[in-house]
């Protein structure tokens, strides 16, 4: 029996044999600009590439995909397991990124009504100048207060909350792209750190909302782990600002914490990182590409794959953030 879904990370050429594929849940590229469409499946992220490697991240599903939904810069794709769903948003339209952002995932939730997906796994969120200020607030936390509200609206609890990444993009807009199940993931925290939706004050008016990683137990007894955007954060502090080197080993002992949790609480049988179907790194200067490599050979398996992407992080003094999932697909 195969997973409900399984990602990869392919060479650009592997991943065009398999656009056609009526499986495919979503191809994702990387570049300086982005693209979208009204078919979901398909999307480049406005993040260009640094390592010598370009890659595709290729998820593809047990199942046939169909359309499901697609209206209003929003599109949806399912199966009876899973619903792949994009949405872009022009920001003007809505009066700026927080608008915006409770705007986006209202139509999310709309568009699941109805449809018995009612339960957020994964979602991602990209958006320009995530750092600067904008009528007197950073954007990320003008961000983190529409999609707070928004849940708030959606009646989720803290205990049902999705993992999620919001990364600054290189492109126009607020795209969002997300997984959704019939049924809902448990939610993993790490206890080296404070729970985002518990941050105070100091990080903004409203928390970040959202789970450090989700273990879904799809009906067929298939486990899968997915690992929200993790970087050098202890509690609630930010580690070794300026220091790449101390920041990738802050981060990667973050994510072991997770898997542990997940293995210790849960039995899934993941040993660390290496196991991981592979690694989206954001690195905010785009020149310590070369040297993260390095960090990175030293640390981690040739074999296991990533991709390293220019991205601005949620925090202006935290270098790298690193997100992976865990799909049981690996031979």
């Amino acid at each position: 029996m195969s997973a409900p879904v399984c990602m990869q990370l392919l060479p650009p050429d592997a991943a065009a044999r398999l656009q056609e594929d009526p499986r495919l849940c979503m191809a994702i590229g990387f570049d300086s600009r982005g693209w979208h469409s009204e078919d979901c499946r398909r999307l480049t992220l406005p993040l260009p590439p640094l390592g010598r490697d370009k890659a595709v991240e290729v998820w593809l599903a047990e199942q046939p995909m169909h359309p499901l939904r697609r209206e209003q810069g929003l599109c949806c794709e399912a199966n009876e397991q899973l619903l792949h769903g994009c949405l872009w948003y022009d920001e003007a339209r809505h009066g700026g990124i927080e608008q915006a952002t409770r705007a986006a995932y209202g139509a999310i939730r709309d568009a699941l009504s109805g449809t018995g997906f009612g339960h957020l796994l994964r979602i991602w969120h990209f958006f320009p100048r995530i750092n600067e200020e904008e009528n007197g607030l950073e954007r990320y936390r003008a961000f983190c207060r529409g999609r707070h509200d928004a849940l708030v609206q959606w009646d989720l609890d803290e205990t049902r909350l999705p993992a999620a990444t919001a990364i600054g993009s290189h492109g126009d807009g607020l795209l969002i792209h997300f997984l959704a199940a019939r049924s809902p993931g448990i939610q993993i925290e790490n206890p080296r750190q404070v729970s985002a939706y518990c941050y105070p004050q100091q990080y903004g008016p409203r928390s970040p909302t959202f789970s450090r990683a989700t273990l879904m137990p799809w009906p067929d007894g298939h486990r899968q782990l997915f690992i929200s955007g993790t970087a050098s954060i202890v509690g609630h502090e930010t580690r070794h600002a300026g220091d790449l080197e101390a920041q990738l080993d802050e981060t990667l002992t973050n994510i072991r914490s997770l898997i542990d949790v997940a293995r210790g609480e849960h039995d899934l049988p993941l040993g660390g990182p290496e196991a991981l179907d592979g690694l989206r790194i954001y690195l905010r200067h785009a020149e310590d590409a070369p040297r993260l490599e390095a960090l990175l050979h030293a640390r981690l398996p040739d074999s296991l794959p990533r991709v390293i992407l220019h991205g601005d992080i949620c925090r202006s003094d935290l270098l790298l953030e690193i997100e992976g999932s865990w799909t049981g697909c690996k031979d």
